[in-house]
């Protein structure tokens, strides 16, 4: 859960709920473990499972691009089990997020649950409404009869045509399915009309936007539009939008572009509801049992404003429920908004008085402004299109003793009249005299029909870097060339790979413990670089440590069989040629793994084998106990050194790595140059999240890509590979064109894992590679 800490209202800090046991009852583990790259840059997912919960977690956390990267973790094609289900239906928390990057992640995950077995995104999806229980609340799931009352406690009420059903988060009933836990189709909308601001991270492809809106509803005609639900507004944007993207991936250069229809009767700001004028009086049965709730006080201001405008635009209960002329919800209705016309009640925003401006737009928020006879209405539209005539209109004033919120037209207990009464019978008499008299203006006698506009729109095919979308060109390099670092050139001595590194790398990580030497005072010193191995190797430091066993030392070991423990060369099916080839090979593949493993041997640290275990079983307060340990003490002092330095090289180059590969070069033209203008147009686009910058996954991804150059410059294109390619050092062979290298197996590809500058004196490098805004 986010807690609500007044001091940072829009933290995203998360707090753990130990003791939601609905929950707790789902889980099949209460932890999750997450391996950690050795980059130390990003988690692993090993199941379903976590993927979601790391997924829900940084959601919450408003974290979209680790969100979104992680999308692609949770698709399936299997059902989901009852935790999963339980995980992903959590993610309905995150639905108040209106953020441009909120609607792209809910619309990716659900376009990887499009062909899922485990969530349900099929038409009838469309009629899933989500709920989540406030505090007092309380849901009787229609399915199993449980009751459920604890806040937070999410569920789904489906009102497809066959029937209502009700169920939780955890109940799946549609197939062993559950639906996603947002709406589709206004999800689509709402990504539609923030695009511009959807950052570069979060980009969905064309063809991608165009699958999910074929899940949703594009056409009013469509049998699961329902205008409770759904607006005109959003279908209509819904339906160009995928026109658009169709006649854009087929290359056409118009598309077809619909308009809202503008309904006829409403004629809405120009229209003036004429009632309370020609058929309004105070005999009619309507308004003889009126009746309205008021209570509001006498000025509102600054925030007390925004607060009385936020309740008329907010609805209330389930189905839900705005408020009307009545003043049924909040008792703001008619006499509310007569008071701010008449000026009784004042409102100010800001230092003038917007009492007029607030009652004109808070009339049109109104419920029941359309709904048949309605002469309230009438009142407040006339006095919004006449605002002239307030200062002869009447003043309410409340006359009773009792000050009860409801006000009828009829009198009630003692009292001798009603000022609802004395109010509607005064302006019933009142604006058809102003009207007789001509002080009353009705615009929409002048209103004029709208021409249809045009029924085509041009299709602008993106160019440039208008649409670029974080994605490695591939995952077939199956080898890289590494080359040695001279440290010195990058302006740091830490970041020095010699030959024998790259050696060691490829061939024998532990190569530099075995060929070190102790020196006088107990240190490990390791060889330069033009010692000789073969000297090294009968003296090395690890190497007197470790002696070789073959398989035929060891008691426990049993000598595999180099022939077929069965012979069927007799049976009649055996006597073809395939058979007897086939019972041939047989038996050399055999003899060839027996003695490719009984001819195999072992290193084991010295006083460590099994005839020494033995001895120590025996005597375990013996010399063999100490000398065993005294050796492997060693070895782990050895090994913590290794790790502790190979740890402190690796957080070195991933970040001189990353911030070399999101460097940017100022231009050398001149300032008001073209070339300049694209600079500062990147870094501003990088500062407000419409340029990516590269980050450590997709920079170690793109070791795997055939096209890492190209996929490093599509993200940042002034990432130039002739600045980055490596100074030659010592080789440790060439390849066949010649170019030193050491390849870690087979390659067609020649570029290096880790970059150095060339071209310039040390001095050059260093300030290129230093770190400013863009970086």
């Amino acid at each position: 859960v986010g807690p609500p800490i007044q001091s940072a209202p829009f933290s995203t800090e998360l707090v753990m709920n130990y003791a939601n046991r609905p929950w707790l009852e789902m889980l099949s583990q209460r932890y999750f473990l997450y391996p950690v790259h050795i980059s130390l840059s990003f988690l692993f997912t090993p199941t379903l499972s976590s993927a979601l919960y790391l997924l829900l977690l940084r959601f919450l956390h408003r974290d979209y691009a680790a969100a979104f990267r992680l999308v692609h973790s949770i698709g399936t094609d299997a059902v989901f089990l009852d935790e999963e289900a339980q995980i992903f239906m959590r993610l309905a928390q995150c639905n108040r997020d209106k953020h441009p990057d909120a609607h792209a992640v809910r619309l990716a995950i659900s376009h990887v649950m499009i062909d899922s077995e485990g969530a349900l995104t099929s038409p009838n999806q469309q009629f899933m409404d989500v709920y989540q229980l406030r505090k007092g609340q309380s849901f009787k799931c229609d399915v199993t009869g449980q009751e459920y009352k604890q806040e937070g406690t999410i569920y789904f009420r489906c009102n497809a045509p066959n029937g209502p059903l009700g169920f939780t988060a955890c109940q799946r009933v549609m197939e062993g399915k559950v639906p996603l836990p947002w709406n589709l189709t206004n999800e689509v909308t709402g990504f539609i009309t923030k695009l511009d601001n959807v950052s570069s991270t979060c980009r969905i492809s064309h063809v991608h936007q165009l699958e999910i809106l074929d899940r949703s509803i594009c056409s009013t005609d469509d049998p699961r539009f329902n205008p409770r639900e759904y607006t005109v507004y959003g279908i209509t944007i819904n339906k160009n939008r995928i026109h658009y993207l169709t006649a854009m991936l087929a290359g056409e250069e118009t598309s077809p572009c619909f308009v809202l229809p503008r309904i006829p009767e409403e004629k809405w700001p120009l229209r003036v509801n004429r009632t309370a004028i020609h058929s309004a009086s105070m005999s009619n049965d309507g308004i003889v049992s009126l009746s309205v709730l008021f209570n509001a006080p006498p000025a509102v201001g600054g925030y007390m404003a925004l607060q009385a405008a936020q309740k008329f635009l907010t609805p209330v209960g389930n189905p839900p429920q705005h408020e009307n002329t009545r003043g049924s919800i909040y008792k703001l209705g008619f006499l509310f908004l007569y008071g701010l016309y008449t000026g009784s009640i004042k409102c100010k925003i800001g230092s003038n008085d917007d009492s007029h401006c607030m009652a004109l737009l808070l009339t049109q928020l109104l419920h029941d402004r359309h709904e048949g006879w309605n002469p309230l209405v009438s009142i407040l539209d006339i006095i919004g299109k006449n605002p002239h005539i307030i200062p002869a209109l009447p003043k309410f004033r409340d006359t009773r003793k009792n000050k009860h919120p409801r006000i009828s037209v009829l009198t009630q207990g003692d009292e001798k009249k009603s000022p609802l009464y004395d109010l509607l019978d005064n302006l019933f008499k009142r604006l058809p005299a102003l009207d007789r008299q001509r002080k009353l203006q009705y615009p929409d006698g002048e209103y004029d029909q709208r021409e249809d506009d045009e029924d085509t729109c041009p299709v602008v095919q993106p160019e440039g870097r208008s649409f670029i979308i974080a994605k490695l060109a591939d995952f077939q390099c199956n080898t890289r060339l590494l080359q040695v670092l001279d440290g010195k050139n990058l302006g740091n001595p830490e970041l020095d790979v010699s030959p024998k590194d790259l050696e060691a790398f490829a061939d024998q990580p532990m190569r530099r413990f075995l060929d070190g030497k102790w020196d006088e005072d107990g240190d490990l010193k390791f060889p330069k670089e033009d010692e000789d191995d073969a000297e090294l190797d009968s003296e090395g430091a690890l190497r007197p440590m470790l002696h070789e066993f073959s398989r035929s030392d060891a008691k426990t070991a049993v000598k595999a069989l180099d022939h077929l423990p069965f012979d069927v060369s007799a049976h009649p099916q055996a006597q073809s040629e395939v058979a007897r080839m086939m019972l041939k090979r047989f038996a050399d593949d055999v003899k060839v793994y027996a003695d490719r493993l009984n001819g195999s041997s072992k290193a084991y640290v010295e006083g460590i084998f099994e005839s020494d275990v033995d001895l120590m079983m025996k005597n375990p307060q013996g010399s063999e106990v100490d000398r065993a340990l005294t050796e492997m003490e060693n070895l782990l002092d050895l090994m913590s050194e290794s790790r502790d330095a190979d740890a402190a090289f690796v957080d070195t180059a991933l970040s001189y790595v990353e911030r070399v590969a999101n460097h940017v070069e100022v231009p050398k033209e001149a300032e008001d140059s073209q070339e300049m203008v694209d600079y500062h147009t990147f870094l501003l686009n990088r500062l407000c999240n419409q340029e990516t910058k590269i980050w450590m996954e997709y920079l170690i991804g793109s070791l795997l890509s055939t096209k890492s150059i190209g996929d490093l410059q599509k993200l940042n294109p002034y990432f130039e590979e002739k600045k980055h390619q490596e100074r030659p050092g010592r080789p440790l062979r060439r390849d066949p064109e010649g170019q030193p290298c050491w390849a870690a197996e087979s390659s067609d590809q020649r570029h290096p894992i880790r970059h150095q500058a060339a071209g310039q004196d040390q001095e050059d490098e260093r300030a290129y590679y230093s770190p400013f805004c863009a970086d």
